[in-house]
């Protein structure tokens, strides 16, 4: 019997010490090349929680795939994804939840954030935090267009920053966002998270429904970005014609979107109760009874179009 248990107990500590030895043991995870990506692979194919941060910086851009990091499901620091030129950040695309911050900055290859579909969470609440708060970062990516590829992300503890991202155009992408939550001390009281999105010169989208769902926007920052996304002024006019409630559209289909001058919608029914609205609440059509298949914006300014077909509200976009 005794040595039965000193049999078991010596497996269960050899087990345990495999299991840790499974996965990086430190604060932080470099990758400046893409043989570290691929050793990293190699290494650790069996960490899935990974207690470290994760920082992908590389040195001569030569890092042209992140599917040797395709285990890990979550990292307990922050993520960065710097000076790459990765055209999607497929890999990273298990990754659940990241306990404090991600960054993407100076990725000019990337015209979304596809790759980052499994992302539902940002930031953890944490005491041992309290003079700071997490972040979702996404800055000077210049030929990032919208933010398609985040479409889980449900709740953010910490700050959302967008800014520098020169061909951006739109925040679709956020659509599932609920909650911006979090505090730090800013050592005289306690500051909430806030949303700062400036200095994008052709992005007139900010009213989407991940951003309307959040109402206070006491704390928010639009500035310098194209009109329809320069105040909180005209992102609320912009949220007033977007129920939170997600409505079904899946009886109809809009395209091109976006678009350039017309666009279709592809229907089996009889259209009714058509409206168009700009971003300002202009109503430029209205009919009760339509056949019409394609609908001209060639004369009307680029920007944020709503379409309500029988009280459904969609989007398009003219750019």
């Amino acid at each position: 019997m005794k040595l039965f248990l000193l049999l078991f107990s010596l497996l269960l500590f050899t087990l345990q010490t495999a299991k840790s030895t499974d996965c990086f043991q430190g604060d932080t995870l470099f990758f400046y090349s893409q043989a570290d990506i691929d050793l990293y692979g190699e290494t650790y194919s069996e960490c899935i929680d990974l207690d470290a941060s994760v920082i992908i910086d590389p040195v001569n851009s030569d890092i042209n795939s992140l599917v040797p990091l395709e285990n890990i499901e979550s990292i307990s620091g922050v993520l960065i994804v710097r000076n790459t030129n990765l055209v999607k950040l497929t890999g990273l695309h298990n990754i659940n939840g990241v306990g404090f911050g991600v960054s993407i900055i100076n990725n000019n290859s990337i015209i979304g954030l596809t790759g980052l579909d499994g992302l539902y969470r940002i930031g953890e609440a944490s005491e041992s935090h309290i003079d700071e708060v997490g972040f979702l970062r996404i800055e000077s990516n210049d030929n990032l267009i919208n933010l398609w590829g985040i479409d889980k992300l449900v709740e953010l503890t910490g700050d959302l920053i967008i800014t520098d991202n020169a061909s951006l155009f739109t925040l679709d992408g956020l659509e599932a966002l609920r909650a911006i939550k979090g505090q730090k001390f800013t050592g005289n009281d306690f500051v909430n998270s806030k949303i700062s999105i400036y200095n994008n010169l052709n992005l007139l989208n900010c009213s989407v429904l991940g951003i309307c769902a959040l109402k206070d926007y006491s704390d928010f920052v639009f500035d310098n970005n194209k009109d329809g996304c320069n105040s909180i002024v005209e992102v609320q006019k912009g949220c007033s014609f977007i129920s939170v409630e997600e409505t079904d559209n899946s009886q109809y289909d809009i395209y091109p979107n976006p678009t350039e001058d017309s666009f279709r919608i592809s229907s089996e029914s009889i259209l009714k109760d058509i409206k168009i609205m700009d971003i300002m609440g202009r109503e430029i059509y209205n009919s009760n009874n339509t056949n019409l298949a394609e609908f001209d914006l060639s004369n009307e300014p680029v920007g944020v179009y709503y379409i309500s077909i029988d009280g459904n509200v969609s989007k398009i976009v003219k750019k």
